[in-house]
C-alpha cells in the first residue's frame, strides 16, 4: 500500500490549481479545452450548475494566461494535454480576476460592497503589474472610488501602451440572483438597467478590455444587462464545451483504478460505478453532442462519494449530497416567489410526475420572463435540475438527470 504522502490526495473543495498541482492532488486534465476557449472569440459567456468545478477551471486560466506567471508554466502543466500544445495566448495576459460570490449581504449597501471588493481586486492588479504602468497611472487608480472608473483608467492604459488585459471574471450572477430572489425585480433590475452600477461596469469591461470571460449558473443578468455585456458569446450549449467541466464515467473508472492501485479502495469498478450512475451521473449540456458524447457525472459528488469510501471502505450512509440540498435552496427560494406571475410550482409537478418535460431551450432572457411556462424549464436546465434527454424536432426533451435531483424536486414539490 502506498503511503499517504506518496498517494494523489483527491481535490474535494479544491479551486486553487496552482495548489492542486503543487500539493499532489488528483487531476483530471481539462486543459485541451484552453485551445478551444481561445479559438472561440475573446469575450465569452460559460455557465454550468453548481459544484461541477467552474472555479478550478477558472483558476488553471489565470496560472495559464498570466504574464507573471510564465516561468511557472512547466511546474504547473508538465504532463498535461496543453503543455504538448501551447497556444499563442500562453503567458502573454494581464489578469483582473473578480469572484462575485464576495460580493454579498444586504441590498441597501450593495454598490458600496461591489466597489469595495472590485476596487480592492483592481488595486492589487496596478501593484502586482505595476512594472507595466507609469507613476500617474497607478496613482489615479489607487485614488479612484468607483470600480468602473478604476478599470477605465487602467484599460485605456493598457491599450495604449499595447498591454493585453484579461477580465475573468467568475459567479458574475451570484450576487444579482440574491437579489432578485431576497428583494425582486425592482429592485434586481435598478443595478443591471439603465445607470445601474452592475451595467456601467460591464461597458467599461466590454470596450476597455483585450479579452473577457464570465462564468456563473444562469444567463438571467447577462440578458439584463443589455449594451453592458452584448457581444459576448454564450458557449454554454456549444458541443465543443459539452464536457469542459465535470466527470466522464472514464475520468471516473480512471481514477477508482487508481485508488485501487494505492490499496485503498477494494471494490471493483463495476459495482462502485453501478452504485453511484443512477445518483451524480446523466448530465448532458449540448444538444449536438446529445447521443454521441458521454453523459456526465457530477464531479463534486463523485469526489465527495470517494472520500467516504477511502476513508471507511463503505459507501456513505446517504447517498443524496449534503451540498446538493444546499445549493438547491436558492433555486427554490427562485420557485416560491409567488408575487411574480405565473406558476412554476404547476411546472415543477408537471415534471415530477412524468420525468420530463419538452421545450426549447432558451439561450438568454431576462429576469422578468423567468415566470414564463415556456421559459422556465430552460432555468431548471442551467441550474442542473433538468438536463438534456431526448430532441423532438426543435424541442428538447428535459429530463431529470438523476436520483440526487429527484429528490430536491420532489420537495420543492
Amino acid at each position: 500500500m502506498a503511503t499517504e504522502q506518496d498517494m494523489k490526495r483527491l481535490p474535494l473543495g479544491i479551486s486553487d490549481y496552482r495548489d492542486l498541482r503543487k500539493q499532489n492532488f488528483y487531476f483530471v486534465d481539462k486543459t485541451k479545452y484552453i485551445k478551444t476557449l481561445e479559438e472561440s472569440g475573446n469575450f465569452l459567456f460559460f455557465t454550468r450548475p453548481r459544484r461541477f468545478g467552474k472555479s478550478l477551471f477558472v483558476s488553471m486560466l489565470r496560472d495559464y494566461y498570466d504574464i507573471k506567471a510564465q516561468d511557472l508554466f512547466e511546474q504547473e502543466f508538465k504532463d498535461t494535454w496543453i503543455y504538448n500544445n501551447p497556444t499563442p495566448g500562453k503567458g502573454q495576459y494581464q489578469i483582473l480576476f473578480l469572484d462575485f460570490s464576495s460580493v454579498g449581504g444586504d441590498f441597501s449597501d450593495v454598490k458600496e460592497r461591489f466597489n469595495g471588493h472590485c476596487g480592492h481586486e483592481i488595486d492589487d492588479f496596478i501593484e502586482k503589474y505595476s512594472e507595466y504602468y507609469n507613476q500617474r497611472i497607478i496613482n489615479n487608480v489607487l485614488e479612484e472610488k468607483y470600480a468602473s472608473e478604476k478599470l477605465s483608467i487602467i484599460g485605456g492604459a493598457a491599450k495604449e501602451a499595447g498591454h493585453q488585459l484579461f477580465v475573468i471574471i467568475d459567479e458574475y450572477d451570484n450576487f444579482t440572483n440574491s437579489i432578485l430572489t431576497s428583494r425582486g425585480n425592482e429592485d434586481y433590475g435598478a443595478i443591471t438597467h439603465g445607470t445601474g452600477f452592475y451595467r456601467d461596469f460591464m461597458k467599461v469591461c466590454k470596450s476597455k478590455v483585450t479579452r473577457s470571460l464570465l462564468m456563473g449558473v444562469s444567463p438571467i443578468t447577462l440578458d439584463d444587462l443589455s449594451s453592458g455585456a452584448n457581444n459576448y458569446t454564450n458557449i454554454t450549449a456549444d458541443p465543443d464545451f459539452n464536457m469542459a467541466l465535470g466527470f466522464s464515467q472514464n475520468d471516473v473508472e480512471k481514477m477508482i483504478r487508481y485508488y485501487q492501485s494505492q490499496g485503498v479502495i477494494k471494490r471493483n469498478v463495476e459495482d462502485i460505478i453501478e452504485e453511484i450512475k443512477p445518483w451524480y451521473d446523466n448530465y448532458c449540456f449540448s444538444p449536438d453532442k446529445y447521443g454521441e458524447d458521454p453523459m456526465i457525472f457530477n464531479s463534486d459528488m463523485v469526489l465527495s462519494y470517494l472520500r467516504t469510501l477511502i476513508k471507511t471502505g463503505k459507501s456513505p450512509i446517504e447517498m443524496l449530497d449534503s451540498n446538493t440540498k444546499t445549493d438547491y435552496e436558492k433555486m427554490k427560494r427562485l420557485i416560491g416567489l409567488d408575487r411574480w406571475d405565473g406558476n412554476r410550482g404547476e411546472t415543477i409537478r408537471k415534471i415530477v410526475e412524468q420525468g420530463y418535460i419538452y421545450t426549447r431551450l432558451s439561450s438568454s432572457f431576462p429576469a422578468e420572463a423567468v415566470v414564463k411556462p415556456e421559459i422556465f424549464p430552460s432555468l431548471l436546465y442551467y441550474y442542473g435540475m433538468l438536463t438534456i434527454g431526448g430532441i423532438r424536432g426543435e424541442r428538447l426533451k428535459l429530463v431529470i438527470p438523476n436520483r440526487n435531483v429527484f429528490a430536491v424536486l420532489s420537495v420543492s414539490d
